[in-house]
Order: structure tokens, then C-alpha cells, then sequence
């Protein structure tokens, strides 16, 4: 039985680096991209075929976030049984609009999450997020 038919999200995309600060009971994790299914009703046109895709279709639409090609670091609190209470996003990345630094491999400003893979944390009030 798949996640979703019990009421799990499958909305989530480019899901990487997760930590666990057992301080404070909080799990951080990077995500490189905000994307499709986690949008709120996002259409895209197929490239190919030129048709849209509906990705919310079907599903139940849990996230409902703004898309964010740069990625984000999400903040999860969490019970004594490590189930997830409460999530936000803690901070995002930035979109390069800089026409003298604006190239493919410099696509998100590089001091934001900027595309994050991974993530550790390492203090009480910081965390450190790894390209």
C-alpha cells in the first residue's frame, strides 16, 4: 500500500541532507528545489507534447508552498516518538538577478541556501548548509 492512500504527503521533490539537533528535538533538512507537487496547484506545460500537467491531481495538496528553484532549509519539531509536530520553512534561497554574475552554475545567490544538499547542525541556535 502506497504512503499516500494513507494519508501520508507524496508531495515532496529533491528531498536531501537531513539532521537532527537533539537539544532542542528539531530535525533541519535541506531541499534543493520547491517544486511542482509542493506548489499549490502548480501547472507546467510538458516540453515535449506541449500539453499541461496538473500536479495536484488526485492528491491532497498538503504543502501548499511558493515555488523556489533555490531550495530551502525546513524546520521540523518532533515528539518523544520522533513524529513531526510542527514544519516551516526556516530560510530560502535567492534567485541570482545579477546580470554580471548570472550563469547556469550560478543560478541562485550563493550566500542563501542556494540549492542545499546537505545539511549538519552544530550548535544550539546554528546550522551549517553544505552546496
Amino acid at each position: 500500500m502506497s504512503a499516500g492512500y494513507l494519508g501520508c504527503t507524496t508531495e515532496f521533490r529533491k528531498w536531501e541532507g537531513i539532521t537532527y539537533d537533539s537539544k532542542n528535538k528539531k530535525i533541519y533538512t535541506a531541499l534543493s528545489a520547491v517544486q511542482y507537487g509542493m506548489e499549490d496547484n502548480a501547472t507546467y506545460v510538458d516540453k515535449k507534447k506541449g500539453t499541461p500537467i496538473y500536479y495536484d491531481v488526485g492528491g491532497r495538496n498538503h504543502l501548499k508552498m511558493k515555488a523556489n528553484k533555490c531550495g530551502c532549509v525546513m524546520e521540523m519539531e518532533v515528539d518523544e516518538n520522533f513524529l513531526a509536530t510542527k514544519a516551516k520553512m526556516l530560510v530560502c534561497g535567492v534567485v541570482n538577478v545579477d546580470p554580471a554574475t548570472k550563469v547556469p552554475s550560478a543560478a541562485c545567490v550563493y550566500y542563501t541556501t542556494g540549492t542545499c544538499k546537505n545539511i549538519s547542525s552544530c550548535s544550539v541556535e546554528k546550522f551549517t548548509v553544505l552546496p
